[in-house]
């Protein structure tokens, strides 16, 4: 990525718990923007659940990144079970095959990767479908159907290009810290 070089700098000693802050507050930043300009925020729920968390514990760094669940079938899609039209509507005529709009995706409609139940599915889809003034049944049904359509707004800005780019700048950290090392161990002092 091009913007990369620009937008991850790190502050201050450039210390690897520097360069993963900057790298999460990258991160963080951008997968909001992304929600919003791929339009997949109604409420701002996902967006502030959009965290990190920087441990060091041993000899080892961890980053980790978390968000809510819905995130990755948001990310990702779901597929829906299809079917045929059994009445004509504005959407269609009867007999028409019901297009599945996610067939990619790893999640499906039934298969249990949801957490949550049916119970909280259709809570939720009331509580939008009012919010919008449609038919809570006919939402519903629509997303189960045809499923949820992929936007990717993770999988756009996660990619290989940015870990490779963290993979660098902490390796170039573990090279300055090793030369500082070796340098103290041999002069008794820091350079």
């Amino acid at each position: 990525m091009a913007f990369f070089d620009s937008e991850l700098t790190t502050e201050g000693d450039g210390s690897v718990s520097g360069i993963l802050q900057e790298f999460g507050n990258f991160l963080q930043a951008n997968l909001v923007q992304s929600l919003f300009d791929k339009g997949a925020v109604d409420s701002a729920q996902l967006s502030q659940s959009i965290v990190f968390d920087i441990d060091f514990t041993g000899s080892v760094w961890r980053f980790k990144l978390k968000m809510e669940d819905y995130g990755k079938f948001i990310d990702q899609g779901v597929q829906g079970i299809g079917g045929v039209r059994k009445t004509t509507t504005l959407f269609g005529r009867e007999g028409d095959t019901i297009p599945n709009v996610a067939p990619e995706s790893p999640f499906r409609f039934g298969s249990g990767n949801f957490s949550g139940t049916y119970k909280d599915f259709k809570k939720k889809t009331n509580i939008w479908a009012q919010r919008k003034g449609l038919n809570p049944y006919a939402v519903r049904s629509s997303l189960f159907r045809k499923g949820l359509k992929p936007n990717y707004f993770y999988t756009d800005i996660v990619d290989e290009n940015l870990i490779n780019e963290l993979v660098s700048l902490l390796e170039q950290k573990g090279a300055i810290a090793l030369e500082r090392e070796i340098a103290t161990s041999i002069t008794g002092e820091l350079t």
